[in-house]
């Protein structure tokens, strides 16, 4: 078991969904100019939106889950859930191959269900052009829903009723995702409370191309699977080549996979009768649950679980429950069994908590997970072994900064795709902590057969400091490619902080060689005067890059508290205290929309959309 420390994490309370945000489409891209040449992999597509990225901000969503899939012509299309009104509805967003909106569908790019309360939980498109949404909906939101529409984002009005197909099996109904076999019928899976039952099962269904169930498949059109704690969760359905299923999903103290036939049958060589399970304390020894996460399938049959261990150590002032928690990846051979092959028994654990969302592979079996660490999201590379590809970015990792000016992000990893062509887009739920209304982040990265400069930008928005610390220092960092030789001019501007009397100011141009990306640090040295003064500020500013390079993130604001008076205590981290604070305000601002006057925490996570609530890390 490999255990992986060098990832460094602020534990922040995130702030729940905004459950009154407006609803808009409006996006505004800038196609971005990049070098074309050698690269390593891991650099920025330029050919794609602003620099590799774009940021769908006045979707305003309210969600910070999305989905998406690379249709055969290129295209992307994302979905997932926002509030009309009072009711959840699903919205599909579709993106041209460079990033621009797809002005052919729908209106400016966009659609929204007419299901109530529907929360999809994957996309696929068939190989007829057609496009299937599998989700949870239903006037009580808790029916297993297929939504099918036509190439051009119509309604396909040739399945189930003007293109929706439900299915009802009981109680509390959540999907996992959708596949299509080569038949064309249509394969949804996940969890639900059978009649004469309090715990959740899982269930796989078949439905023909007119969204009736298929009789042939199970018994009737179904098949349910017991298992013995019941379900708590689903991360994923996997179809193997020979058309068989793998629905993964957690346990009440642990995960499990099950693996049927394509016909409807558990398949008894895998795991034990057809069932995978590992407890979380197995994973890690000090955990006894596990959540969130994904799978994917590799080309030789194997199968990579991600996702996060944890235990409750108590309760915060407002009910929220304080977790200790890590990370983990597993791999299972075919036969589902630990492989050995694999981080020597089959399991890694990440210490220091990156949040694990979804899992891909480079041609020669390199395994790509999408991560955030609240501030920061990307990828990590690893080979085929489990090890650490240090050759990937810095130390097997990859980012993708998606501010501007002086904002901060917070991020919720969801999905990762690999193109046609070999280039992976990673979907982000990104937020500015100032306002927690959620919008989709993308990014697309280099495969290695085009190069990038990248971007420059400041570590953060926000560094405080004492009068009496004699200095302060900001870090700059280049993200986003190495190509070529980039440079950029920094300086420091006064505010209610003043050079010479309160600060000596700072300008000049910071440098990085070809293949460079190590981060630079600033350094500005303080006054310190014998006058009792309000905290002061002064700013920190970057400009004029070169290289073909982009600026991200390119003011900071430096705090400087008085020695005389009491302040906020630092945390080494400078503004991250302040940022803790913006983050708890936001927090008990939406608990305090969406609980309404609920007893405990337990009831909110009822009321509370499924798929909503899968990113808020309880």
């Amino acid at each position: 078991m490999y255990q992986i420390s060098h990832f460094v994490e602020r534990k922040l309370p995130l702030p729940l969904i905004n459950r009154c945000a407006r609803y808009s489409f409006f996006v505004v891209v800038t196609l971005g100019m990049g070098m074309q040449a050698s690269a390593t992999p891991g650099d920025l597509d330029p050919t794609f939106g602003n620099g590799g990225r774009v940021t769908l901000r006045d979707l305003d969503v309210g969600s910070p889950h999305y989905s998406m899939i690379q249709q055969s012509d290129g295209k992307l299309v994302i979905t997932g859930g926002t509030y009309v009104g009072n009711f959840v509805r699903q919205f599909l967003f579709r993106l041209e191959s460079d990033g621009l909106p797809d002005a052919g569908f729908g209106t400016d790019g966009a659609i929204i269900s007419a299901v109530t309360n529907f929360e999809g939980a994957s996309v696929i498109q068939q190989t007829d052009g057609k496009l299937v949404i599998g989700g949870t909906g239903g006037l009580h939101g808790d029916d297993a829903v297929l939504w099918r529409l036509q190439a051009d984002g119509t309604n396909d009005s040739d399945f189930g009723v003007d293109g929706i197909a439900s299915l009802d099996l009981g109680d509390g109904e959540t999907v996992s995702g959708v596949v299509e076999q080569a038949g064309g019928q249509l394969i949804v899976a996940g969890t639900v409370v059978p009649p004469g039952r309090n715990t959740s099962s899982v269930f796989f269904a078949r439905m023909n191309g007119s969204g009736d169930l298929d009789p042939t498949f199970g018994s009737g059109g179904t098949l349910i699977v017991e298992l013995p704690t019941g379900s708590t969760g689903a991360m994923a359905l996997l179809q193997q080549t020979d058309e068989g299923l793998i629905w993964a999903g957690h346990l009440e103290e642990g995960l499990a996979l099950v693996a049927i036939t394509a016909g409807g049958v558990l398949r008894s060589s895998f795991g034990r009768e057809g069932v995978f399970q590992i407890s979380a304390a197995e994973i890690d020894a000090r955990h006894d649950h596990t959540a969130f996460g994904s799978a994917a399938l590799q080309a030789d049959g194997r199968i990579i679980v991600v996702g996060s261990a944890r235990h409750v150590v108590g309760f915060d002032p407002w009910g929220f429950p304080i977790l200790s928690r890590n990370s983990f990846a597993i791999r299972l051979t075919p036969d589902g069994a630990l492989d050995s092959t694999f981080a020597s028994d089959g399991i890694i654990n990440f210490n220091d908590h990156p949040h694990l969302a979804s899992v891909e592979f480079e041609n020669d079996g390199k395994i790509l997970i999408a991560f955030d660490r609240i501030q920061e999201t990307g990828l990590m590379r690893f080979n085929a072994d489990g090890s650490i590809d240090q050759d990937y970015g810095v130390a097997g990792t990859v980012v993708a900064d998606f501010r501007s000016s002086d904002e901060e992000l917070i991020y919720i990893a969801n999905d990762l795709i690999r193109q046609a062509d070999g280039k992976f887009v990673i979907i982000t739920g990104a937020a500015v902590v100032s306002g927690p209304s959620w919008f989709p982040a993308i990014a697309r990265f280099q495969s290695g057969s085009e190069g990038f400069p990248g971007q420059i930008g400041l570590d953060r928005s926000q560094r405080r400091a004492r009068e009496g610390d004699s200095s302060v220092v900001v870090f700059v960092r280049r993200t986003g490619g190495s190509e070529g030789a980039v440079s950029a001019s920094f300086a420091t501007v006064n505010d209610s902080a003043t050079q010479g009397a309160d600060y000596v100011a700072r300008s000049g141009r910071l440098h990085w060689d070809d293949g460079d990306i190590s981060e630079r640090a600033i350094r500005i040295d303080l006054i310190d005067d014998v006058n009792q003064e309000p905290v002061e500020q002064f700013t920190l500013e970057l400009s004029a890059a070169t290289g073909g390079a982009s600026l991200t993130a390119n003011v900071i604001t430096i705090l400087i508290d008085d020695d005389d008076v009491a302040t906020p205590p630092l945390d080494g981290g400078g503004g991250a205290a302040a940022l803790e604070l913006l983050l708890l305000l936001a927090m008990l601002t939406a608990q305090a929309l969406c609980r309404q006057d609920k007893s405990n925490h337990q009831d909110w996570v009822k009321e509370t959309p499924r798929r909503f609530r899968r990113g808020v890390r309880f």
